[in-house]
């Protein structure tokens, strides 16, 4: 039998008895491409220099495709893209010459980000800064990037009294600990990189700036006849009464802010405006001060101390952080803590 075929402008034509198509990239066309990009493009080496070299762009490059596997959200085929191709050179290129572990996670925590992004131009800059600077930083530099951007940027509303705080200072401070140091090069390093400055203003106290930002657990509380007074009678925000954590003979209001405890009162119990302002008086004019909230944070949380030495004797009180430098801290921490962050929440356009 005779087949006649004819093609339009920009078509592709096939024939046989048995036709198998494959369109786009596969993950192993992804792990060839990539590694073509690496040989066409790193410098010359001895021999010896040249396996190291592409030993490690082969490790990081099969960890780049792992993770491309796992994650649902990624499409393959913008690895075409040439600022793509770019930035897993840059990557690969910033691997080849350490080797260290960190650093091989770090960057495939950002390629990945970097791959998934549509759009996003700032944030697209912003990750291709990333991957250009994470070479220049140690493992330490790494983590106090992190360890900056947990404190000063996020707040857990999981944290609610001293045992939820407890844990949270457990899981998201004590592994940047060891990392955290006085000594004015490494930050100073930080700030030639790019991803800090100088220009924050911050509490020479660490206590202070906790206190700031989680005031509930900072309560000393007040009788059981004061909130009957405030809440006018109303049984059902007796739901927010706990016992105080500094003195178990008071309560505190179970909130963690302001603005939820006028949720609570006005728009789901419906109370008065005077009973919000009476709870409100009861939860802000009820707070330790800061030396008896360091005081009771060192009893009951006795591993805070070295952050609050380190932190009154260094540059971290001081120290902002940079686009760049909060997008190698997010992905820093996913390589030690089990938590997702959407970069696109604090680098907008």
């Amino acid at each position: 039998m005779q087949l006649n075929q004819e093609g339009k402008k920009n078509s592709t034509n096939i024939q046989g008895n048995k036709v198998e198509v494959s369109v786009g990239l596969s993950y192993s066309d992804v792990k060839q491409l990539s590694l073509d990009i690496y040989k066409n493009n790193f410098i010359e080496l001895s021999q010896r220099a040249a396996d190291i070299a592409f030993s490690r762009v082969e490790e990081l490059t099969n960890d780049l495709i792992e993770k491309l596997r796992k994650d649902t959200a990624v499409n393959i085929q913008k690895i075409d893209d040439p600022d793509i191709q770019h930035a897993i050179f840059t990557a690969q290129k910033g691997y080849a010459r350490s080797g260290e572990d960190e650093m091989k996670k770090t960057l495939n925590n950002i390629l990945i980000e970097r791959i998934k992004l549509n759009g996003q131009p700032l944030l697209q800059i912003v990750l291709n800064e990333a991957i250009e600077v994470v070479p220049k930083l140690t493992r330490q530099q790494l983590d106090i990037l992190s360890f900056v951007f947990i404190t000063s940027q996020t707040k857990n509303p999981n944290v609610r009294n001293i045992e939820d705080f407890r844990t949270y200072i457990k899981i998201f401070y004590l592994p940047f600990l060891s990392s955290l140091s006085a000594k004015h090069s490494v930050y100073q390093h930080l700030e030639y990189t790019g991803c800090c400055g100088k220009q924050r203003v911050g509490s020479i106290y660490f206590c202070e700036m906790l206190h700031n930002q989680y005031r509930h657990v900072f309560q000393k509380g007040f009788t059981l006849e004061k909130f009957e007074a405030a809440a006018g009678g109303n049984q059902f925000i007796s739901s927010l009464l706990v016992k105080n954590s500094f003195n178990p003979e008071l309560y505190s209001l179970n909130i963690t802010s302001i603005a939820e405890l006028k949720e609570i009162v006005i728009t789901k119990l419906s109370m008065s405006e005077t009973n919000f302002q009476d709870l409100k008086g009861l939860y802000s004019l009820n707070l330790l001060g800061i030396p008896k909230s360091e005081d009771f944070l060192l009893d009951k949380i006795p591993e805070i101390e070295p952050f609050i030495n380190i932190w009154r004797n260094s540059h971290l009180p001081s120290m902002y952080q940079t686009s760049v430098g909060n997008a190698i801290g997010i992905t820093n921490i996913k390589s030690k803590i089990d938590i997702s962050f959407n970069l696109s929440s604090w680098i907008k356009e």
